[in-house]
């Protein structure tokens, strides 16, 4: 068989003369490089073999010299400033605002929940709202779906949350009357307990059947793919159905998916509704809640404030043995939503009319989506 052998080619009619290599590539896709001596050779980087599918992917490279295409496409323009650079999880990339306030990722190690006390001696019949609560009838043991409502309400330090008035009635009173209280105060749990546990409330005004309580929202979120039941041990104060202790969970319904920003709706569990006088030593329950897959679940828990001595009411308000309930590894405290429960509004919110839904499309919209 004939060959021709070449060892150099030349450009052109005085053209430098160009070294060809003289032996074959070590892999396919050798990319050919020249040298200022004129003298080709094969180059250790490797050269994709196929086109990279999308517009925009960019080239990266192995330690081996071998190049790809990355998985996710850059964008097709520039953003704006301050902007940053996100992707979908399913490979394009686009820029985007971050959040205004930040709030710290999920993890094992920060359990929180928002806290409201109210030291209304009279909290369920008439003398502090209009009627006989927010709404309607009150009961702490949040044994009927008003109570739940006003307790959602209250959560957020204000009962009646339309109201125009800012004078001294009783339309327009907001959640405290008397003494001391907290509202929406964020509390992070040491260990295995979040809350309190025989904690004593001092109030001038000294009723022994008209008390204060306190309520608390815990956000628990699922992150894996399948839905996980969680054992959830309470501690509390009560003492009858209207001075009660209750335990509910809300769940929100959506427009689409499960995006914090899509929820419409949602519907209220009852785990427990507490009635019965558990004397200042107070009691406590295990309840099995259940949180679905890539949602978040909002626990509300109320107590009621004992009387125990001159001037002081007795609280016991706990969420207990959590290297329990959170022991599963998709099972975390919801930190956005912890933020949100701590700060944003609920705009359609009225005294007749909870909108929890709105604490999701709020943290959207503040902390982020997800």
């Amino acid at each position: 068989m004939a060959k021709i052998i070449v060892e150099q080619v030349q450009g052109g009619s005085g053209g430098t003369a160009l070294t060809i290599p003289t032996a074959a590539a070590s892999v396919n896709n050798q990319a050919v490089v020249g040298s200022t001596a004129g003298v080709l050779s094969h180059s250790p980087i490797v050269l994709p073999a196929a086109a990279s599918g999308a517009n925009n992917r960019p080239l990266i490279g192995a330690t081996t010299g071998a190049l790809s295409f990355a998985a996710t496409a850059y964008p097709a323009a520039d953003g704006t400033n301050g902007q940053v650079f996100q992707t979908n999880g399913s490979g394009v990339g686009s820029f985007g605002t971050m959040a205004s306030s930040p709030v710290p990722d999920d993890n094992d190690l920060m359990i929180g929940a928002i806290f409201t006390t109210s030291m209304r001696e009279n909290f369920y019949s008439t003398g502090t709202w209009s009627s006989s609560g927010p709404n309607s009838t009150y009961y702490n043991s949040l044994s009927d779906a008003s109570a739940i409502l006003q307790c959602w309400n209250m959560a957020f330090a204000d009962g009646k949350p339309k109201a125009s008035g800012v004078s001294n009635s009783t339309n327009d009173i907001t959640y405290s009357n008397n003494d001391d209280g907290e509202a929406r105060t964020k509390l992070f749990a040491h260990n295995r307990r979040l809350g309190w546990v025989a904690k004593q409330w001092e109030r001038d005004y000294n009723q022994t059947s008209y008390p204060g309580l306190t309520i608390s929202i815990l956000p628990i979120r699922n992150k894996g793919s399948a839905a996980v039941d969680i054992s959830l041990k309470r501690g509390f104060t009560s003492i009858n159905n209207y001075n009660g202790s209750g335990i509910v969970s809300y769940r929100p319904t959506y427009s689409s998916g499960t995006n914090y920003a899509n929820a419409t709706g949602g519907t209220w569990t009852t785990h427990n509704a507490f009635q019965s006088n558990t004397s200042y030593a107070g009691s406590n329950n295990t309840q099995t809640i259940n949180i679905p897959a890539g949602e978040t679940v909002l626990v509300m828990m109320t107590s009621t404030h004992i009387y125990h001595t001159t001037d002081f009411m007795h609280d016991i308000h706990v969420y207990a043995e959590l290297q329990t309930a959170f022991t599963h590894a998709d099972i975390q405290c919801d930190m956005r939503m912890l933020e949100a429960l701590h700060s944003c509004r609920q705009p359609a919110a009225d005294y007749n009319v909870a909108t929890p839904y709105e604490m999701y499309t709020s943290c959207a919209t503040c902390y982020g989506d997800r």
